[in-house]
């Protein structure tokens, strides 16, 4: 061995390990360990975890859950406007000359609102007039020469009559002298047929008078018919003439003058728009979600001034509308009332609330602070002198009413106050002293 790798072996050597022998573990040191890891995590744990797992509440209100109808609400606000309105117009072309009314004035059935100068309208009446004149006339014409022919036919009659009664005292003597065989038998004869042209003269005279009466009837007739609309006519004209004295025709108000005075104005041209105020109706907006529930014939509450008036939906809009005030889409309704109330003003505003819904023999509970601090999904019912946390699903609000729909019963009484400070807990100790109600 060289003296190099001498250098290199150590001076003592290990005795070999045996083959197969395993490297002992030392236990002690490795309890000492887990030990020491336990003492750090669970002491930390006992110092800080909570002494007592309890919350006492020491203040609060209790209601029982009871059953009754409620009524499900689609609240709102509308505005007063009329359900009618009425136009005035022009009766004939001319001039307006005055205005005893203003925008936004009240006004009565026939009031008296302006006047228009139309002389056109003069002029129609005096064309009337002299219609009506002249068909007067004619009709007197008719008289006068119905009766003279009445008199001539009685004249003619008569002399015809005459004539009969003269032909047949010639037969009386013919037929006298025919026996005193004093003339021939073609005498009688001749006086025979005498008669008989004399009486068909007066048949014929007769069948004539009573053809030329049926006609001076009808022309009578229709001269009087004649009249009778010159008659007609010159009242429209001269009742167009006193409509120039402009008139309400409604009550209400004034809400749109269309004519200033001193303009010329066209026949039937507009001049005054007047709102109805007698009977009124109110419309609104509701949204999407309210609109879904509205239907017509709904009775509603109509709150107006802090008077409450009932009525029912007229109508509901079938298509959305983008509204800016409400930012978003809303749907119109209108509503009416029952009996139409006096007194009240167009443009007038009005809390609306409309019954949607009813529902008999329902579970409900008071509103309280619980619903927000409870997320209106839980409720507290107390049990002695706890209270155990329940699920509980909540439905309709009927004004100070809310519906229960589950987790409650009729009869068991429950915390109303603020669930804040203990709602994690599932069940608290309630102080006695506590309860109010």
């Amino acid at each position: 061995m060289s003296i190099a790798s001498q250098r290199n072996e150590p001076i003592i050597q290990q005795p070999a390990r045996p083959k197969g022998e395993r490297r002992r573990t030392p236990w002690p040191l490795l309890l000492v360990i887990l030990a020491l890891l336990a003492a750090l995590v669970i002491v930390p744990f006992m110092l800080l975890r909570p002494k007592a797992d309890v919350f006492t509440v020491r203040s609060f209100e209790t209601a029982v859950v009871e059953r009754g109808t409620l009524v499900e609400y689609v609240r709102g606000g509308g505005t007063l406007v009329p359900r009618h309105e009425r136009s005035v117009l022009a009766p004939g072309a001319g001039v307006l000359v005055d205005w005893l009314i203003a925008e936004g004035d009240d006004v009565a059935a026939g009031q008296l609102l302006g006047h228009v100068d139309s002389p056109e309208l003069q002029r129609a009446v005096a064309d009337k007039q002299a219609d009506l004149a002249q068909a007067q006339r004619r009709a007197s014409e008719l008289e006068l020469e119905q009766a003279a022919a009445v008199r001539e036919a009685a004249s003619v009659l008569a002399r015809l009559e005459r004539t009969v009664s003269e032909a047949r005292t010639a037969l009386d003597s013919a037929r006298t002298l025919y026996a005193l065989g004093a003339i021939p038998r073609k005498d009688v004869e001749a006086a025979e047929a005498a008669v008989r042209s004399a009486e068909q003269a007066v048949e014929d005279a007769r069948a004539d008078e009573r053809n030329a009466a049926a006609r001076r009837e009808l022309a009578r007739s229709g001269a009087a018919a004649d009249v009778e609309r010159a008659r007609g006519a010159l009242e429209l004209a001269t009742g167009q003439v006193a409509a120039s004295e402009l008139r309400s025709p409604i009550t209400g108000r004034v809400i749109e003058l269309s004519a200033a005075v001193g303009d010329s104005v066209a026949a039937r041209s507009l001049l005054v728009t007047i709102a109805g105020t007698d009977d009124l109706r109110v419309d609104a907006e509701f949204s999407e979600a309210q609109a879904r529930l509205l239907a017509v014939g709904q009775p509603a509450n109509l709150r107006i001034a802090g008077v409450d008036y009932q009525g029912s939906v007229a109508l509901v809009a079938q298509q959305a509308q983008q509204s800016a005030q409400a930012g978003g889409l809303v749907v119109r309704a209108a509503l009416v009332f029952n009996e139409p109330p006096a007194g009240l003003r167009l443009g007038g505003s009005v809390t609306i609330e409309v019954e949607t819904g009813r529902r008999d023999d329902a579970l409900y509970l008071p509103r309280g602070a619980y619903l927000t601090t409870g997320g209106e999904r839980l409720a507290f019912v107390v049990d002695g002198g706890e209270a155990r946390r329940v699920s509980v699903v909540f439905g309709l609000i009927d004004g100070n009413k809310v519906e229960v729909l589950s987790g409650l019963e009729a009869g068991l009484r429950v915390v109303t106050t603020s669930y804040e400070a203990y709602k994690e807990y599932a069940s608290v100790k309630l102080a006695s002293e506590g309860e109010v109600r």
